[in-house]
């Protein structure tokens, strides 16, 4: 790698070495770049009649909502940041609780499927043991998109680094969230991350 003298490489670039790179690294920068362009093309002009497919984006320039799917798709990404605020607060039951408490509850991630609300929390709370290494969360971007007043399709771009061991984590979920009992809820959620 190149390096100039001053100039501070980003993260991703001083833990990349070619020993370190895989085809199953790869194909995962490709699937999520893919989508990531996919859903871009998508959400600017899904048929060429200069429509949005998005209620909400968090990159969009900001503007009040109009529409009760607006207002409704702004509730759900305020809930996307408390989430993250819940995490980068290690309250790992807090941040759980954004969950719907549920046997009926689908989690895909590395693929595995989780099913239920307790097998979730156990795997998550087995998994950090420690709350201090559960890292510190970013949104890159958040989209949310209307499919009835009370479920929607949430598209969330992240980031996670772990300060103490110089990981970099950054991924992208695919969430289903329904309004239950007056709040917000993830029913349905599927996760691809690839770490730096």
């Amino acid at each position: 790698m190149l390096e100039i003298p001053g100039l501070e490489a980003p993260l991703c670039y001083k833990t990349f070495s070619p020993s370190s790179f895989s085809m199953r690294r790869l194909r995962h920068i490709l699937v999520i770049l893919a989508a990531s362009l996919a859903l871009r093309v998508v959400a600017a002009d899904p048929t060429g009649q200069g429509q949005d497919v998005w209620d909400f984006d968090s990159i969009a320039a900001p503007h009040a909502p109009i529409t009760a799917y607006q207002a409704a798709a702004k509730q759900i990404y305020d809930m996307q940041v408390a989430m993250v605020e819940k995490w980068n607060a290690h309250d790992m039951d807090g941040f759980l609780d954004y969950y719907w408490n549920s046997p009926a509850l689908v989690i895909i991630q590395d693929g595995a499927a989780i099913t239920g609300w307790q097998e979730m929390s156990d795997k998550f709370h087995h998994g950090f043991p420690d709350k201090n290494n559960m890292g510190h969360s970013n949104l890159a971007r958040v989209q949310v998109r209307m499919l009835s007043p009370d479920t929607a399709f949430v598209m969330t771009s992240w980031t996670i680094g772990f300060p103490r061991t110089k990981r970099l984590v950054v991924g992208i979920d695919s969430n289903y969230v329904q309004h239950i009992g007056g709040v917000w809820k993830v029913i349905v959620s599927h996760s691809s991350e690839l770490e730096m």
